[in-house]
């Protein structure tokens, strides 16, 4: 019997779920009508929802990203206040983008989407994600601090131009990253990531308005970089795909394809086998610590006397004293092993003692008291 007061006895019958057409590693797929941000026009797009995100894509192969959502701080409810044909609407609201419009075909659909996406944000709230703005050094001269918008979710950091921007500027992958706090005249709460890349590891470098907001990021992405991600469990996950799982039992961070893809530039294979040459599949070499003299680039400072250190992860972190690397201090400076010219002449010995890095627009200029010292830096830096 219709009572003729809710939509469900109205609504044509519908069978569909929301992991009907779901695959590998989605929590969700399937049709959906979204309001567009600037003209307010509503368009028909396939959505896929994974652990931390709600991607939109032109048809159901998946071939074209038109944009994604970041779901981390994020919160959703029904809302049927518009007109018959939009009955079904729902919004997903953050505090610091604003608020995402959308709309079902039916009753159905709109509370199975509404229900998967109260599950994961709830998964997201109880992982640590974290997300704000942060000063990023990059630009054209790579020396230029820029506002980005940072959300730090599954084992990837993202950062976007602006809250809210559909795609992000880059992604880091955070899992086996190196992470640490520095300082300098100007900047006093900074962290650095020493990620791997597409072409080696590399270095980003992040800046706090306070002392407490490096802690917080620090802290979280010390634990994403040991531990990887916190797994997102929901109801049915013994008979629907779960990716974080799926990821556990290959060896592989839990990320969905898309994700991975785009931190990597490849395949998430393509992403693990470049990442586990370098680490995982063979053991670091050995380090190596002492002191050295080191060119200052300053044009009247000459050479000075620094503690030199080589370590895993590839890098070479220099002191002003023994002291200060015991004491865990800052260093003055780090050198990355996998930014030096690939080629013979990238590490050279230039005469007995001195030892030239070439990183292509700088060369850092080292001396050793001896040549047969000199001879023992430049063979451990060629093994990294």
């Amino acid at each position: 019997m219709c009572c003729f007061d809710c939509c469900s006895c109205l609504d044509p019958p519908d069978e569909w779920t929301i992991t009907d057409e779901a695959r590998k590693g989605e929590r969700g797929a399937g049709w959906l009508y979204k309001q567009g941000k600037s003209r307010g026009n509503w368009s028909k797009r396939y959505f896929v929802l994974t652990d931390y995100t709600l991607k939109y894509f032109s048809d159901a192969s998946r071939t074209k990203l038109k944009g994604e959502i970041v779901l981390v701080g994020a919160s959703c409810k029904s809302n049927d206040t518009l007109n018959k044909k939009k009955q079904y609407h729902f919004t997903i609201n953050h505090p610091k983008c604003g608020t995402r419009q959308f709309y079902a075909k039916t009753n159905n659909r709109k509370e199975q989407w509404l229900n998967r996406l109260t599950e994961i944000l709830a998964g997201i709230e109880r992982s640590g994600s974290l997300y704000g703005s942060l000063h990023k050094k990059g630009g054209i001269s790579k020396n230029t601090w820029q506002e980005r918008w940072c959300v730090l979710a599954g084992t990837n950091l993202d950062y976007y131009e602006n809250c809210g921007d559909s795609l992000p500027k880059g992604t880091i992958p955070v899992q086996g990253s190196k992470v640490r706090e520095f300082s300098s005249k100007d900047k006093k709460y900074c962290f650095e990531i020493v990620a791997q890349g597409r072409k080696g590891l590399k270095k980003y470098s992040f800046l706090c308005e306070t002392a407490g907001d490096r802690k917080r990021w620090v802290d979280q992405l010390k634990r994403v970089s040991k531990a990887g991600a916190m797994a997102i469990h929901l109801e049915g996950d013994d008979d629907v795909n779960n990716p974080m799982r799926e990821a556990s039992e290959s060896g592989s961070p839990g990320m969905d394809d898309d994700t991975a893809s785009t931190a990597s530039g490849g395949s998430m294979g393509d992403m693990q086998l470049s990442y586990l040459r370098k680490s995982s599949l063979r053991n670091p070499p050995n380090g190596m610590e002492g002191f050295l003299m080191k060119k200052s680039p300053a044009l009247l400072t000459g050479w000075q006397k620094r503690y030199f250190v080589i370590q895993d992860p590839g890098e070479v972190n220099y002191y002003l004293s023994r002291e200060d690397y015991l004491n865990g201090h800052l260093p003055k400076g780090t050198i990355l092993i996998a930014e030096v010219l690939p080629d013979s002449s990238g590490i050279e010995l230039a005469n007995e003692k001195e030892i030239r890095i070439h990183m292509g627009k700088r060369t850092f200029q080292l001396m050793a008291r001896d040549g047969t010292e000199a001879e023992s830096w430049v063979t451990c830096l060629n093994e990294w």
